[in-house]
């Protein structure tokens, strides 16, 4: 296979060009690459932690996971936490510690 030169990498994308502002597409290309690229916020920074369980509650953990269809121990841990967090928001102001 040979490898094409810069020259014709360069007529290949004036031929493009072209073509994209004559069919009247290039506006609609440039907006779609506008909306593709809008459309992907970045993703909530997130903090490591460590932790530790005992044996039978990490395996509960994980049987419950893998029933979720969840296979990894972070995203197990995420599941458990998103429950709990959202269990509280629901509850009213009454904390006994």
């Amino acid at each position: 296979m040979r490898k094409r030169s810069n020259r014709a990498d360069a007529k290949m994308k004036a031929d493009l060009q072209r073509w994209l502002i004559e069919s009247g597409e290039a506006e609609e290309l440039v907006a779609f690459l506008r909306d593709e690229r809008a459309r992907h916020p970045m993703p909530p920074s997130r903090v490591a932690v460590t932790t530790s369980l005992d044996v039978d509650m990490f395996d509960a953990l994980m049987a419950r996971a893998a029933s979720e269809g969840i296979t990894s121990r972070s995203g197990a841990l995420r599941a458990a936490v998103r429950e709990w967090v959202r269990d509280v928001e629901c509850q009213p102001e009454s904390h006994e510690d």
